[in-house]
């Protein structure tokens, strides 16, 4: 044990205020640690001569010493910045630290508070006058320590995965299994081996349906949580996030293919934490294990294309320059995604803004690109599509059948899928031929070029892609003829219908796949300069046929896309109609039928006043000859009503717009003085 050179002596009138600290990390997992440092620490001061003393106690169990804070540690620093202790005691300086400039900080910072500092085992005295020379090589030697440490773990791990063992966390979906279950250690009883679970793989398999099915990741993780899907054994939480779904989406395990160092850890020196990056290309290995095969190729590509496309660029920069900076967090209404201007050339995104109850504007409006500004009430926006959609989708009369008979039709014709069959195996014969040739070559090489190694790389990936494809015209072929009923396509109807007439976060999935695109398109009221916004979209009737076939007809040869039956277009107002657009006609109908304003109020329901705005407005419609009070606008007009416009973008957004739809104009000369 170390031998002092100078004892430790209380200061005069009062006791010795002794602070001793122990660690130990989360590798080595043992609890006993702790109080046998203290112990340690204990006869230290015994052997000393140390006997009245007040001694306080910190710990940090199962934490890194190459962590700059922990809670233990911080408290140290807090007790030197007060000088609440003359003596702080440790077995040894890596005990305060792994990580050498933090460790001599924090002493140089005691000793300038007048604490001395002692690391038995490593015979640094702060008493000293050459303490920092024995602490210096006594740190080197502890983060050496660790490197060897490091490397014997990456050894051991690089010795499991050329073995064919499991390497890394127990992913979900799958069961480990140990090579030896009967012995009384767990080191003993590894190696392990991963396995499917039957019990959650058909769960696995249902998150890449929905994802190659367009569902927004977060939808589906509230799916896995209500399944209950176990997550990795490090998680923070239980429940499922749209990054969880990502990530499992991504990996390539469920397709029977094993990624190892696709990521590895590298150590942050400010703050001594480990965090992951991603690996070289060239240094990340692969292994088949088809046992682990959850999903076939041509499902696990399908879903994958859906992540890929949710994003604008490939990879997308981080930070302030990521494509997306700035942009509204309004993914949770249900019309996000699908709900876009409809001004040519425009196509932004509608989203969730102005008004005090809640409204939609274009996103580039905002930004003086666009000179869209009607501004609709979201509850309204929100009431009167989802009423749309749900009476179209209950008075489909003969459209159902003649959707069923179409699919029967289209999934009996083996013409074109023949064909495209033959095609895709004849591609993959000839990626075959090169993929060989590319071997030849680099075999034959000393040393084999980057080139061609990459060029190997991408004839791998093509070849996954073709067969996956000729996986997925096979799996057509195996699809039950029996398609679904009237009734069973009926009750479906009922089913979604009812969840989109409430309009909550939960239709949005149902909404991608029956209208992908619902456009928000400008109108003027007739004889005003109103602009109002229409609803412009089709329904998509495949979405009416059952889950487990979108996947395999979505861009399959099977195209459903340009039937007659398959789409069904719909408009709607995206506003209140006021007394003249809405009963014009009809009350000019009535009134050259000799009622009068009285009677023709109370057979429409409306006052005598709103009765003659009607009529009038009905004859000035009829003067023009137009039966839609609503005009649909391809230009900005000159002085819309309740439009106005920022200075600062008020050169951007009515440069080249000066130029009204010329119908418009005509209509609105023919009545200028006209208000409904």
């Amino acid at each position: 044990m170390m031998r002092l050179r100078y004892p430790i002596e209380a200061p005069p009138g009062r006791k010795l205020r002794i602070l001793e600290y122990a660690r130990y990390s989360t590798e080595e997992q043992h609890p006993s640690s702790i109080t046998d440092q203290f112990s340690f620490c204990d006869q230290f001061l015994a052997s000393t001569g140390v006997k009245d003393a007040h001694i306080e106690r910190i710990s940090d169990p199962e934490i890194s010493g190459e962590l700059v804070s922990r809670p233990g540690i911080d408290q140290v620093k807090e007790g030197i910045r007060t000088r609440r202790w003359d003596l702080l005691l440790v077995e040894d300086s890596g005990r305060f630290f792994r990580h050498e400039t933090a460790c001599g900080e924090m002493i140089e910072k005691a000793v300038d508070q007048g604490i001395r500092v002692i690391a038995i085992n490593d015979d640094v005295d702060t008493a000293e006058e050459d303490w920092e020379d024995p602490l210096h090589e006594a740190m080197r030697h502890h983060a050496r320590t660790n490197r060897y440490t490091a490397k014997r773990i990456k050894r051991k791990l690089d010795a499991l995965w050329r073995m064919g063992a499991a390497v890394g966390q127990l992913r979900p979906g799958y069961l480990r299994k140990a090579t030896n279950p009967d012995a009384e250690e767990r080191k003993k009883k590894g190696p392990f081996h991963d396995e499917v679970d039957p019990k959650w793989a058909p769960v696995v398999y249902g998150v890449y349906e929905r994802i190659a099915k367009n569902d927004p990741p977060w939808h589906v993780a509230q799916w896995l949580t209500e399944q209950g899907l176990p997550k990795a054994a490090n998680a923070a939480c239980d429940s499922w996030t749209d990054k969880n779904v990502i990530a499992l989406i991504k990996n390539q395990v469920y397709r029977g293919v094993e990624v190892y160092r696709d990521k590895i850890v590298r150590k942050h020196y400010g703050t001594g934490e480990h965090r992951l990056v991603r690996n070289n290309p060239k240094e990340i290995l692969n292994r088949q294990v088809p046992e682990m095969r959850i999903v076939p190729d041509w499902l696990w590509y399908a879903a994958n294309k859906k992540i890929e496309d949710r994003t604008t660029r490939n990879p997308a920069p981080p930070g302030i320059v990521h494509p997306l900076a700035g942009v509204p967090r309004d993914s949770r209404e249900p019309l996000s995604g699908i709900f876009i201007c409809g001004v040519a050339n425009c196509g932004a995104k509608m989203h969730v803004d102005g008004r005090r109850e809640g409204g939609y504007r274009c996103s580039n409006a905002a930004r003086g690109l666009c000179w869209n500004k009607a501004n609709p009430l979201r509850s309204l926006v929100h009431r009167q599509i989802g009423k749309a959609i749900t009476d179209r989708l209950l008075s489909l009369d003969g459209t159902l059948e003649a959707v069923v008979d179409c699919v029967r039709d289209r999934m009996q014709d083996d013409g074109g899928r023949k064909a495209r069959l033959a095609k895709l195996q004849s591609e993959e014969q000839q990626l075959m031929t090169s993929r060989n040739r590319l071997l030849d070559a680099i075999e034959q090489a000393k040393e084999p070029p980057a080139v061609l190694l990459e060029r190997l790389a991408k004839r791998e990936e093509d070849v996954a892609r073709v067969r996956a494809e000729i996986d997925r015209l096979k799996a057509e072929q195996a699809l039950p003829q029996q398609l679904p009923s009237r009734q069973q396509i009926a009750n479906k109807i009922k089913e979604m219908a009812t969840q989109i007439l409430n309009m909550d976060r939960d239709v949005i999935p149902d909404l991608r796949r029956l209208a992908p695109v619902i456009r928000a398109v400008p109108h003027q009221q007739f004889g005003t300069n109103q602009v109002v916004l229409r609803a412009v979209f089709e329904l998509r009737m495949v979405a009416l046929l059952p889950d487990q076939m979108h996947s395999l007809l979505e861009g399959s040869a099977c195209s459903l896309n340009n039937t007659k039956y398959m789409t069904v277009p719909i408009t709607v107002d995206l506003f209140e109609r006021s007394a003249g657009p809405r009963y014009g006609l009809e009350a000019l109908a009535l009134k050259e039928q000799g009622l009068t304003l009285e009677a023709i109020g109370r057979r429409l329901g409306i006052a005598k006043r709103q009765a003659h705005i009607a009529t009038t407005y009905g004859a000035a419609m009829a003067a023009a000859g137009i039966t839609d009070p609503y005009l649909e606008l391809k230009d900005a007009l000159a002085a819309a009503s309740r439009w106005r416009t920022h200075p600062r973008f008020k050169d951007k957004a009515t440069q080249g717009t000066q130029k009204n739809n010329s119908a418009t104009v005509k209509h609105a000369e023919a009545e200028p003085a006209l208000r409904p």
